[in-house]
């Protein structure tokens, strides 16, 4: 029992100090193909979650940032790490990606941080950019 009290305590605190949701500055837009997530002004920490189809396949990024500079990782859920997706800012954009993803999975977190006020778009999709 004490254990189960201790685990319920622990992801109640993970739960409430991570990143909002759908927060000023961040638009997402889904399509067939990719979700576009735009920034407008934004600075702090977003996490966007995005429907995955269930079977096994790769997940891939494309940014375009126009001013500032983000971080941003993918969680799969709790059975597995958050891992780096892509660091970028205005003079340093790229394209990428391939990372596994179990098809298990039913929903990808992609989180983002921007430590000052950041604009562009950031592209995420399982086909290659």
């Amino acid at each position: 029992m004490k254990k189960l009290l201790a685990f319920l305590i622990v992801f109640s605190i993970l739960a409430l100090s991570g990143c909002k949701q759908n927060g000023k500055g961040v638009t997402v837009e889904q399509n067939e193909e990719y979700t576009k997530i735009t920034l407008d002004n934004f600075k702090g920490c977003e996490t966007v979650k995005i429907p995955r189809t269930p079977k096994e396949g790769a997940l891939y990024y494309k940014t375009n940032i126009t001013k500032g500079s983000i971080s941003s990782s993918y969680d799969l859920g709790i059975f597995w790490n958050t891992e780096r997706l892509v660091d970028a800012d205005e003079n340093n954009n790229s394209i990428g990606g391939g990372y596994y993803i179990d098809g298990s999975t039913s929903e990808i977190s992609i989180i983002i941080e921007a430590e000052e006020k950041t604009s562009g778009e950031i592209y995420i999709g399982y086909k290659s950019f």
